[in-house]
């Protein structure tokens, strides 16, 4: 009973974390959409990498 109980927490973590790395790739598309969607603030963007 243990081991199943351990299996399942482990199934569910691991959703979990393919949840969050899913809604951070969809948070990074809609970011770099918007900003190079704004002219101005692309080159805000750029410049402050590139220091």
């Amino acid at each position: 009973m243990y081991s199943e109980n351990h299996s399942y927490n482990t199934g569910v973590t691991r959703s979990c974390h393919r949840l969050t790395i899913f809604y951070h790739y969809v948070f990074l598309f809609i970011f770099r959409y918007y900003v190079l969607s704004d002219p101005r603030l692309k080159a805000e963007h750029y410049s402050s990498i590139s220091k």
